[in-house]
């Protein structure tokens, strides 16, 4: 593993996804860390944050996809507004959700438009840029 201003990468190259720790040790599901220091990882989900926002506002081109998370500002699964995140919480836009079951959100960012679904009993989800 090395260190590139803050982001762990992995022997291939890659970098890891988001980290946190697992009994005393670094875990990220895309593949096990090992022994960590917890400000190091602090680091790396700050830096992996801030890449994927870069990556939404500079590159992302209609049909892409990605996977953020929803945070309703009401404790309700009706609520229509809410927050679009990353894992750790950094607000990405606010976003409302649609639909018969009201789990289709929409969110904007930067004059690009999104759509994703809610998956069951999560508060996760897949979107794609539409416009």
């Amino acid at each position: 593993m090395r260190n590139d201003n803050g982001l762990l990468i992995d022997e291939d190259g890659r970098p890891y996804g988001h980290i946190f720790t697992l009994n005393g040790n670094g875990f990220a599901p895309t593949g096990g860390v090992g022994p960590i220091d917890g400000d190091a990882i602090a680091d790396h989900n700050r830096a992996l944050d801030e890449a994927l926002i870069l990556g939404l506002d500079e590159n992302c081109e209609i049909g892409q996809c990605g996977f953020f998370y929803w945070k309703p500002d009401e404790p309700c699964s009706f609520c229509r507004r809410g927050s679009v995140t990353t894992w750790t919480g950094v607000e990405v836009a606010r976003g409302r959700v649609t639909g018969d079951k009201r789990r289709t959100v929409h969110f904007a960012r930067n004059g690009k438009r999104f759509r994703g679904v809610l998956q069951r009993d999560a508060d996760c989800f897949n979107f794609r840029r539409i416009g």
